[in-house]
């Protein structure tokens, strides 16, 4: 409401402290419907005692209309995810037999390191229906709206500021990486073919599904047959689970992946997706 206030007083327009109540009841007395109220203004005006519906109107056409028309936008990309690996069976008997402590695999130049090296992460958002239609047509965007994540080098060693990365020490033999803070490209429709169709508002995503990518391969770096990375880099990647994934789109709105809206479409040793299920709803996207 602190908006409100400023804006009222730069039209110079008296708020009476009664009236000032009743709007700020009104927006966050019920948070299902209230913003929805706020942008709609006969249903606003309804809302308001017979007494303030002149001052009521004035504010609303000079300072809750604006408002609210801005309430909704997309401002930032900022994501933050956390993926878990497991080291196989088979792996964790070769380390127990050479007396070799699992935390080598993080270290630099390790079996973690080459594997992370090409790591991708990439998500996209539907256009349309939540139907994933195979990596071909992900990759030609014309049924999503385009972002991207982290894309090669995923490991503390080779990441700038903005692209910061931590790692997780083991836990019962899983091992967790993610990206912290990883500032990327406005949230925007890649193919724009009309301009009602570019993703500028959170409002936009009612309904619609994330496409989460994580893709790798083990054969990467200088993998030898026979070393770590050749016998077990498959087997790690097909372990691969996607843990915690945010999506910062305003200091409001983000997109969180939980176990309720998120499920694993596509598994193998070198890709998995995953699909987020947004609200129809569209405040149940706030981020706080």
């Amino acid at each position: 409401m602190n908006r409100l206030v400023v804006c009222a007083g730069g039209i110079d327009l008296s708020i009476d402290a009664k009236l000032l109540g009743s709007v700020r009841s009104l927006y966050e007395g019920d948070r299902t419907n209230g913003t929805a109220i706020m942008k709609i203004e006969a249903a606003f005006m309804a809302k308001m005692p017979e007494k303030d519906k002149l001052a009521a109107l004035e504010l609303y056409q000079k300072c809750v209309k604006e408002i609210m028309l801005n309430s909704y936008a997309i401002t930032e990309e900022t994501l933050n995810f956390r993926i878990w690996l497991t080291i196989p069976t088979d792996m964790r008997i070769e380390l127990d037999n050479a007396n070799t402590p699992e935390a080598t695999l993080v270290q630099p130049g390790g079996f973690f390191s080459r594997l992370l090296y090409l790591l991708n992460i990439t998500y996209r958002i539907a256009r349309q229906k939540c139907e994933w239609h195979g990596f071909t047509e992900f990759n030609t965007d014309y049924r999503y709206y385009f972002a991207h994540g982290h894309r090669g080098e995923l490991y503390p060693d080779n990441i700038s500021v903005a692209k910061r990365l931590w790692s997780q020490h083991f836990v019962a033999g899983k091992f967790a990486f993610g990206g912290q803070d990883w500032s990327g490209d406005k949230l925007n429709s890649k193919v724009t073919p009309n301009k009602s169709d570019q993703l500028q508002s959170v409002e936009n995503l009612s309904g619609k599904c994330v496409y989460v990518e994580i893709t790798g391969s083990p054969d990467i770096g200088n993998a030898q047959p026979g070393d770590q990375l050749e016998k077990y880099g498959g087997d790690t990647l097909r372990t691969l689970e996607l843990s915690h994934f945010a999506l910062k789109l305003s200091n409001t709105f983000g997109i969180q992946m939980d176990t309720s809206n998120s499920a694993k479409l596509y598994h193998d040793n070198s890709s998995t997706v995953w699909q987020i299920q947004l609200p129809e709803d569209i405040n149940r996207l706030r981020s706080h």
